[in-house]
């Protein structure tokens, strides 16, 4: 915009604050006498305020020069040039912001929906999430703002609605990364770790609550208080993905048995905040102890006992998931065609696939003798009640003929196991099931393999 079109367009705001013509610029005469310092000050706040209205989007090239004049002012000042220079640049600064502030008084309720949009934008940080996304949709807010100042703005509904959009867009996209960015970067640090292989379950859990936490915002962006559950959700999901994959690639362990630890970790750590929670409250009622009541008294009493119910439980769960990774540890001792490990509550099945005895034979193979070791390794390895081994054949002979082998199979494993010393007599039992109980079928020499087996039942202490 040339310097006669600025003065023609400011001629009655000139002569109302009493813009001078001269070379240069319009300014502002300011009175003789002024303190530069107090008009640099005034000054200054203006243009923070008109920037914070957003003015300076509306009339971007006003808005440049205020900053240069109100600059050149400080700088003379602080060099100590005379009161008339300064006061000089920061009438130039003052009339350059009267022509800032009426483009934005008049276009401001034009341009209020997209203001509107960037303003939120900002509050959350869109500028910093997304910069250049951001730095776009200022430069193009800024062209309206150009076009504004050359009398050439047309205020198009379709080009506002757009531009108010992309705002909304980019806003979205922040109040997403600020809340949910921690949970994606956990989901996708488990899928470089090959989670969706390792942990299959736990993973689609934390995909599908990391899509319900997105759509919540989206459908509440305004209202932290209504997505604020999901996004918990998700990343508490997320974490416990990671938590997951870290113990099945620690322990080769199975996802079952790594979620089953770190749902017992995390029972343990809230009973331990709740342990320490009824301390605190033991802790304040002794020391109200000579101004209690007699109800004071109760709730002492009461978190006592409740301490010592969660110690209780504590010490469950510490001793359960030490005996998790024990099991874990020896479980990943036997080969795949070896064996098969399963807890149930207080009972760890190992199903010994290896023990391939011949049809109606029931002496042990050095291969079966190097799988017992193995055995031997898991009774020693967790609190043994009693001891149940289980004999099964194939269909091959008669139900009679197949029950006594299954019962004289059983018996051989548990002469075994006595005489090792692996567990006491009394504590051991064989028992026969013949054909009664087929893992597959009896019709192929595979399956009859698979099924003349025998099932060592370990029952401990632990509940599970």
């Amino acid at each position: 915009m040339n310097l006669l079109k600025l003065l023609n367009r400011s001629l009655p705001l000139v002569t109302a604050f009493g813009i001078l013509a001269c070379s240069t610029a319009p300014r502002v005469e300011l009175p003789a006498g002024s303190d530069p310092q107090v008009k640099i000050t005034e000054t200054s706040a203006r243009l923070n305020a008109d920037q914070a209205k957003q003015y300076d989007l509306l009339s971007p090239t006003h808005f440049s020069e205020a900053q240069k004049d109100l600059a050149e002012a400080r700088g003379q000042s602080e060099k100590g040039a005379s009161s008339e220079e300064v006061l000089a640049n920061i009438g130039k600064a003052m009339a350059q912001l009267q022509i800032l502030e009426d483009n934005g008084q008049k276009n401001s309720q034009t341009l209020a929906t997209v203001l509107s949009a960037r303003a939120s934008a900002k509050a959350v940080n869109a500028d910093l999430v997304v910069p250049a996304e951001f730095k776009a949709a200022e430069n193009q807010l800024r062209g309206f703002g150009e076009d504004i100042e050359s009398n050439s703005f047309n205020p198009e509904a379709n080009k506002l609605a757009k531009l108010e959009s992309k705002y909304s867009d980019l806003e979205l996209l922040a109040i997403k990364h600020n809340t949910l960015g921690g949970a994606k970067s956990l989901i996708e640090k488990a899928e470089k770790d090959g989670a969706a292989h390792k942990a299959p379950r736990t993973y689609n859990i934390a995909k599908v609550l990391y899509s319900s936490a997105a759509r919540s915002i989206e459908a509440n962006r305004r209202n932290p208080d209504a997505y604020k559950s999901a996004v918990d959700q998700s990343i508490l999901s997320a974490n416990k993905l990671n938590q997951v994959l870290t113990t099945i690639d620690n322990s080769k362990t199975s996802e079952t048995a790594a979620v089953q630890i770190y749902d017992q970790q995390q029972q343990l750590i809230a009973n331990q905040t709740s342990l320490t929670e009824a301390n605190t409250r033991a802790q304040e009622a002794n020391t109200r102890n000579e101004a209690a009541s007699a109800e004071a008294s109760t709730k002492e009493a009461q978190d006592q006992q409740h301490i010592q119910v969660l110690q209780g439980e504590n010490q469950q769960y510490a001793d359960n998931e030490a005996l998790n990774l024990k099991i874990a540890s020896v479980k990943a001792e036997f080969l795949p065609s070896e064996a098969d490990v399963v807890r149930d509550g207080n009972k760890i099945i190992v199903r010994l696939k290896s023990m391939k005895f011949s049809t109606s034979q029931f002496e042990l193979t050095t291969t079966s003798l190097d799988t017992l070791q193995k055995v031997k390794q898991m009774i020693a390895a967790v609190p043994v009640t009693k001891v149940v081994i289980e004999g099964h054949t194939d269909s091959v002979g008669g139900e009679v003929k197949n029950m006594a082998l299954s019962q004289k199979r059983a018996e051989t494993i548990k002469k075994y196991l006595v005489s090792e010393k692996s567990v006491a007599e009394d504590k051991i039992e064989a028992k026969g099931f013949g054909y009664e109980k087929p893992l597959m079928t009896n019709k192929t020499k595979e399956g009859r393999a698979t099924n003349r087996r025998v099932d060592v039942v370990i029952e401990t202490s632990s509940a599970g």
